[in-house]
């Protein structure tokens, strides 16, 4: 602990962080560890705090590669294609949809208040995305998986203005890299651990390693509307009325009960533009889709 300024780390426990990072291939270009503003870091009641999201941010871009443009496939339902088609919209449900409690519960190790875990999984909406180069072994279990085995496989081409969209990491459980980071600050006397800015993200992010068959790239939208305040002036956009009107508001699918926001097809809405190339629908189905600037493919 430093002895001259009980408020602030030493540069060699500041050090110790970044090795902590650099041991789960958090690096830098040189793939060296990071080198961070000690003047970012406080210490409040034993608690080593990351006031600027340093950390947040140097975990997120080393370890979920950004995707700013790419082809990919989306698995579901014939009758969920036929809506997304129909209405032109893809919808986003929450991640508190994606995970079992069991994995939840890890969150709650990261702080005192165990609602939070609720709290962020609700905050967070998301769309699954594969990989569009598989082999056919995959696209059968990915049929079987997301699109009840007789489903539409649609192929998107997505744009992406914001950082939002990440590859998943299956290589690396996030939960273990923060037990790493309370670890070292436990080693210095700081007995309340390390805390990052915030773990909303992560919680998205939070996938072991069995799902590695699945090739997901997520795409996420933070649906509160202080937060994206928040986000937008860490990106320094410029906050307009006619930009805080677009934000989504949560709807209820009837049939399911579940909520979700949607996003157009063929703009960009909210950094996000998807564009539909091609449908690939069982052959019994083909008459039921919906035309427009794609192809139409049988399955069969």
């Amino acid at each position: 602990m430093n002895p001259y300024n009980p408020y602030k780390i030493t540069p060699e426990e500041l050090n110790a962080f970044a090795q902590t990072l650099y041991n789960y291939g958090v690096q830098d270009d040189q793939k060296r560890p990071l080198s961070f503003n000690i003047n970012n870091f406080r210490v409040m009641g034993g608690l080593v705090v990351d006031l600027e999201g340093e950390v947040e941010r140097a975990i997120i871009d080393n370890l979920y590669t950004p995707i700013k443009e790419g082809v990919f496939y989306h698995y579901t339902s014939t009758d969920a294609a036929i809506n997304i088609l129909t209405e032109k919209k893809i919808r986003f449900h929450p991640i508190i949809y994606r995970f079992n409690d069991s994995e939840l519960e890890q969150i709650d190790s990261l702080t005192n208040d165990k609602s939070y875990r609720i709290h962020l999984a609700n905050k967070y909406f998301y769309l699954s995305l594969t990989d569009s180069q598989i082999s056919d072994a995959e696209e059968i279990a990915f049929y079987q998986k997301f699109g009840r085995g007789d489903g539409t496989r649609l192929k998107i081409r997505l744009t992406c203005e914001n950082d939002m969209c990440r590859k998943m990491n299956y290589d690396v459980n996030i939960l273990n890299v923060f037990s790493a980071l309370n670890d070292c600050a436990k080693s210095f006397g700081y007995m309340k651990g390390f805390m990052v800015n915030q773990y909303s993200r992560f919680l998205a992010y939070l996938l072991p390693e069995g799902y590695r068959d699945e090739k997901e790239t997520r795409a996420l939208y933070i649906n509160n509307l202080n937060d994206v305040r928040e986000y937008w002036g860490q990106l320094n956009v410029d906050i307009t009325p006619e930009l805080e009107n677009k934000f989504k508001q949560k709807k209820i699918d009837p049939n399911t009960n579940k909520q979700f926001v949607e996003f157009e097809l063929g703009v960009s809405d909210f950094g996000y533009k998807f564009e539909i190339l091609e449908v690939h629908a069982p052959s019994s189905e083909i008459d039921k889709i919906p035309t427009g600037c794609y192809k139409i493919t049988s399955r069969i």
